[in-house]
């Protein structure tokens, strides 16, 4: 047997010989030239040609291994590569120039924790930025986004979602979506592409990205609003609340407290049921306390607190009295009715809603709705996902949304003030009785997949410099 070397094809000359087997020599195998093929000998040599097998006794697909022992490209690894057989004379080679027929370079394989591990390294900024550049991108039309395909089980719906950034590149994400709740994120794989190449390079847990690129989004909005208007920008004891206790939840209690540095004093997780609500809390109590952030976990249904002062009366009651005293809140979990009533909501509160993205989903109720100026992260697809929105159009002929993110952010990933509508810097400051009057502010997500070639991409680069991951030949 031989060592395996590059393969070259050539045609054969006009006496019916492969005359590359004696030019290159070495180069291709390590046999003496003077064992030549000639083109009388292909029909023995197809005749002979069997399955290849290993060790368990079973074909491997697309491999071919030769009987004859004259045979002089038999080698180890003898395969049938692309659609070229090696020594076939009847693949009809006329007309092909030399080339060489390579392996794929190795892959970088990311597990959970080295995308942990990145992300723990990661300089937060850093996200955002991608995450600006992307949402640009997607606004000025620089994306390709084909149909995502699903598969439907009865315990989740798994998700093929191709997508390029014309300018950085290719993914494909597979992401399962489950039918009940998941604290630890969507489980999912990301396969990235070389740009120029367009062979695989990476293949990325996406379990943790999908909710840090969601979050960033959030960040990037709640950033341009408390910019915008500036009694909110010198306010130093804002409170946020967060309804849902999973991934989302934690992704967005970490990012806003990071744009949003010595102002957010108070944190409240509302979840259906205090145990989940209560665990997120235990998990960020350290960075919270760094930060003098009084964090507590409240139970939507039984009314339960770990905060240690509580209002009295029912749970409706105790939830109404945290949503009036919110700055910003956040709806990350699914929900098919609204998670409590826009009559609560206090002007100048800011909301960020990542947890509907389907026409029958509704994370907040009409009023409110009718009250908010909104920035979204894609237009026409909040116009097809977004059931509050779909319902508002339906209704009155308008939603208020204004802009996409990425039109008020450059190509660098800079914030563009003057691109932002002003219709956000001239909210009521007081609740009137006119449905006319705006005095909320919404950014309204349901996802777009150019911010998975982002987040993948960058995690990617990130883990190749910090030298994580297993590199494999596939």
């Amino acid at each position: 047997m031989y060592q395996r070397r590059p393969l070259y094809l050539q045609p054969v000359d006009k006496d019916g010989n492969y005359p590359w087997m004696e030019s290159v020599g070495d180069s291709a195998c390590s046999e003496p030239t003077s064992s030549r093929t000639t083109a009388s000998q292909g029909p023995k040599i197809r005749q002979a040609i069997e399955p290849m097998v290993v060790d368990d006794g079973k074909p491997i697909a697309g491999c071919k291994r030769r009987k004859q022992a004259t045979d002089p490209m038999t080698i180890e690894d003898d395969k049938t590569i692309g659609s070229s057989k090696r020594n076939s004379p009847d693949r009809g080679y006329s007309g092909y120039t030399q080339c060489v027929i390579r392996d794929m370079p190795p892959v970088r394989v990311l597990s959970l924790e080295h995308v942990a591990a990145v992300l723990k390294d990661i300089n937060i900024e850093d996200i955002l930025t991608s995450q600006a550049q992307a949402f640009h991108a997607y606004s000025a039309n620089e994306t390709q986004t084909p149909q995502r395909s699903a598969l439907e089980t009865p315990y989740h719906k798994t998700l093929i979602m191709p997508s390029r950034i014309d300018t950085l590149t290719s993914t494909v994400k597979i992401v399962s979506v489950p039918k009940t709740d998941s604290k630890d994120g969507l489980p999912g794989v990301a396969i990235v592409f070389d740009n120029k190449t367009g062979e695989p390079r990476g293949l990325v847990n996406a379990r943790l990205l999908t909710a840090v690129r969601t979050a960033a989004g959030s960040a990037l909005a709640t950033r341009v609003i408390f910019d915008t208007i500036n009694e909110k920008k010198d306010r130093k004891a804002l409170s946020l609340v967060v309804f849902g206790s999973g991934a989302q939840a934690k992704a967005h209690i970490q990012l806003l407290t990071h744009i949003l540095p010595d102002q957010i004093s108070r944190i409240v997780i509302c979840n259906r049921t205090l145990p989940r609500a209560r665990d997120l809390v235990q998990e960020l109590s350290p960075e919270c306390s760094a930060k003098s952030i009084d964090i507590s976990a409240f139970s939507i249904t039984t009314g339960e607190s770990t905060a240690s002062a509580t209002g009295s009366g029912s749970p409706q009651a105790k939830l109404k009295e945290i949503v009036q005293s919110a700055h910003i809140i956040c709806t990350c979990t699914n929900t098919t009715e609204p998670l409590f009533s826009g009559e609560w909501v206090q002007p100048g509160t800011h909301f960020n809603m990542v947890g509907s993205y389907t026409p029958l989903m509704h994370e907040v109720d009409q009023d409110l709705i009718a009250r908010a100026w909104t920035l979204v992260d894609a237009k026409k697809e909040c116009e097809h996902e977004a059931g509050e929105f779909i319902l508002a159009k339906k209704l009155t002929g308008q939603n208020g949304v204004l802009a996409e993110l990425g039109e008020i952010f450059a190509e660098d990933g800079k914030f563009k003030q003057d691109a932002l509508p002003k219709e956000f810097s001239q909210l009521e400051k007081e609740r009137g009785n006119n449905q006319d009057k705006k005095d909320v502010t919404i950014f309204k997500s349901v996802g777009i997949a150019a911010q998975d070639v982002a987040i993948t991409a960058l995690v990617l680069d990130k883990a190749e410099a910090m030298g994580l991951g297993s590199v494999v030949d596939i």
